[in-house]
This record gives C-alpha cells, sequence and structure tokens, in this order.
C-alpha cells in the first residue's frame, strides 16, 4: 500500500512520540512516520540512501550547512506563529490541532509535488452511496448487500453500515464483531478523529478483507439523539482519510429526518422500486413529500432509479430511465443457513455499473 513517508526530527522525544503514535491511530493508511530525536542520527539520516517523502525538521536541528538531497520536501517546525526569512523552507507551527497540522503539512507537499497524489486521492477519496426504498420486501438490502460484495470483489475498500430498524444484514453474513453502530457513535458525539482506525480494526471483514460490515444498532432509540452534524461529521471522517473507495448506506424504509440526513450527504442515491402498481403510489407519495423540502430537487439530482425482481411480463412496465434487474432464483437459495448475494450475476453488475 503506498503511503507518504514522513521523518520528523525534533529534540523534544516526547512530541515525537505523539505525533506518530497519532499517525498510526489515525492517518495509518496514507501516511508512514519515523522520528529521530538525535542530532547526531540526524546527520546518519541525511547522509545515508534512506529516503523520505517528507521531512519535518525543528529549527533547533536545522543546519544551513545540511545536504536535504534525501527528502523531497522540508518542512521547518517552529514553537511559534512568527515567520522566520532566516529559512529558504516552508516553516510552520508545531503547536496545533494534529489534523490541522498533517493537513498543512500534506499541503505544502503536494503544492511542491502536485504529480505525487496517492492514487487513492487521485480518485476522490471515496464515494458515500445510499440505498432506499418507501417500498417494503423490496429487495433493498439485497442490492445493497450485492452491491458492495460487488465492489469489493473488484478490489475496493468498501464500508456497510444497516440504519435499518430491523436489520437483515446477518442473515447474509455471520456477524462475528461485537462493535455495534452505537459504539461507532459513541465517538462521533466525542468527535474522536481515530472513527475510521476502528473500524478498520473492529468490524467484520468479508470478500479478500476488503468488504467491512459493522454490526447494526443494538437498540433503534440510539438514533434518536443523533443530529445532521453528527451524521456529517462521521461522513467527513470516513472520507477524508481514504480508508474506503465506497460507504454503502442501508436507509430504513422511512420517511423522516434519519433519511433525509443522509440523503444530503450522499453522492448517490439508489432508489429500489417494484412494478407493483400499488407500490408505485408509494413512490409517487414519496417524490411528492420529497418536492416539500428545502433541498428536495437537489435530492432528486442524486436519484437514481432501479426496478428490482422486474418481470417484463408484469402488466406496470418500469418507469423510463430506471435500471431493472430481472427477479433471480438464486436469490432464494441458501448456504450453511445464510441467504445469497448476487455479487458476480446480472444484479451485482447492474449496481456497480450505476455508482462508477
Amino acid at each position: 500500500m503506498a503511503r507518504y513517508q514522513i521523518t520528523i526530527a525534533d529534540v523534544d522525544a516526547n512530541y515525537c512520540e505523539h505525533f506518530v503514535n497519532y499517525v498510526v491511530a489515525n492517518e495509518n493508511n496514507r501516511i508512514k512516520a519515523e522520528s529521530i530525536t538525535d542530532a547526531g542520527y540526524l546527520g546518519e539520516f541525511l547522509n545515508s540512501s534512506k529516503k523520505t517523502d517528507i521531512l519535518l525538521l525543528h529549527r533547533d536541528m536545522y543546519s544551513q550547512e545540511m545536504d536535504f538531497s534525501n527528502a523531497k520536501t522540508v518542512i521547518v517546525l517552529s514553537s511559534d506563529n512568527a515567520s522566520d526569512n532566516n529559512f529558504t523552507y516552508s516553516v510552520i507551527n508545531k503547536y496545533q490541532a494534529a489534523n490541522k497540522l498533517i493537513d498543512e503539512i500534506l499541503k505544502i507537499y503536494l503544492r511542491e509535488h502536485p504529480n505525487s497524489r496517492l492514487e487513492g486521492e487521485k480518485n476522490g477519496n471515496c464515494k458515500y452511496i445510499a440505498l432506499y426504498s418507501p417500498i417494503a420486501k423490496s429487495g433493498k438490502t439485497v442490492c445493497a448487500l450485492s452491491l458492495a460484495s460487488a465492489l469489493a470483489n473488484q478490489g475496493n475498500r468498501v464500508l456497510y453500515m444497516s440504519l435499518e430498524p430491523f436489520p437483515s444484514v446477518g442473515e447474509y453474513f455471520h456477524l462475528e464483531a461485537k462493535n455495534y453502530m452505537s459504539e461507532l457513535i459513541y465517538y462521533v458525539k466525542d468527535k474522536k478523529q481515530v472513527i475510521g482506525a476502528k473500524i478498520v480494526e473492529k468490524a467484520d471483514h468479508f470478500r479478500n478483507e476488503n468488504l467491512y460490515i459493522i454490526a447494526p444498532f443494538e437498540n433503534t432509540k440510539e438514533l434518536e439523539p443523533i443530529t445532521a452534524a453528527d451524521w456529517e461529521f462521521l461522513a467527513l471522517q470516513l472520507r477524508k482519510n481514504s480508508l474506503f473507495e465506497y460507504i454503502i448506506v442501508d436507509l430504513p424504509s422511512t420517511y423522516g429526518k434519519l433519511v433525509l440526513d443522509q440523503m444530503r450527504l450522499a453522492d448517490k442515491i439508489i432508489f429500489i422500486e417494484s412494478a407493483e402498481k400499488y407500490d408505485q403510489s408509494k413512490r409517487d407519495a414519496f417524490m411528492k413529500m420529497l418536492g416539500m423540502e428545502s433541498n428536495g430537487d437537489e435530492i432528486k439530482t442524486k436519484l437514481v432509479r432501479v426496478m428490482n425482481q422486474y418481470d417484463r411480463n408484469i402488466r406496470y412496465a418500469a418507469p423510463s430511465g430506471s435500471a431493472s434487474i430481472p427477479y433471480a432464483m438464486t436469490l432464494t437459495a441458501e448456504n450453511e443457513g445464510l441467504r445469497a448475494v448476487d455479487d458476480v450475476g446480472q444484479m451485482g453488475r447492474t449496481l456497480v455499473g450505476l455508482v462508477r
């Protein structure tokens, strides 16, 4: 896995230790950090053939006679905000919030080396995909899991989260982890920036270790105190660290604040429909209610309509512009007590094509 290599050289051993520990806990997917706290070791490092992308050098260890040819970018660490014209390199304040410090370091590096961005960052980090249907038993969950599995089989790192009051993910995958969504929300409420690392550490892994499934809430009442700002913070933390290429969110079929909050955050919304006549009235009612929301028109632009279990012989045809997925008998099969997902068949291929 490609990562930015950062070497920090500072006589303050505690500071170096805290910096490296923060990187390991929060940025390990994209940054590898090491520290040097002795001037002698710094000299050996600079005279060696070892390379680093970024050398963070405290001003007290800096010397104009030093050869920095084995570092792509040199950044001088200062103990205050004062600029210093004595340095030919960028100078930043070492005493600031760790996440802001990392952002500033990478901003300087990428300004000097714009073509050195990591592959995951080149692709725009991750896509946040929500699946929704106002229709009960529409096959929304099997579509969500088939999509997540198909993407994971293609080598993407995928996180699946179910926000349903009565989730059925356990019918498709054996979940062993005990870190329910409630634990994740604890970190969100506390505004802790270790969310991504915690998911990678504890979530159940499937599909060649690329599919991460976090166990649903133990009690749906835990959803009630979660604000739109909380969901936005969670999405931001998952997106910015490039831990996943895709986040798949399985929404409840009810209409309300939770669903609207997630739709606002989503890049795309897979809207699962049924070809039954009476189910179409539910779809129309949803569209009407959405039209009364202040940002309903914006949400509508994200909707990708999918007709699931579509039967070409049924009288009521799929609406123009929607994708259709024929009924798949294999989805009724069971293996070792688990229901099947279609991650290699037409359902998986169709859904993947819609989110690319």
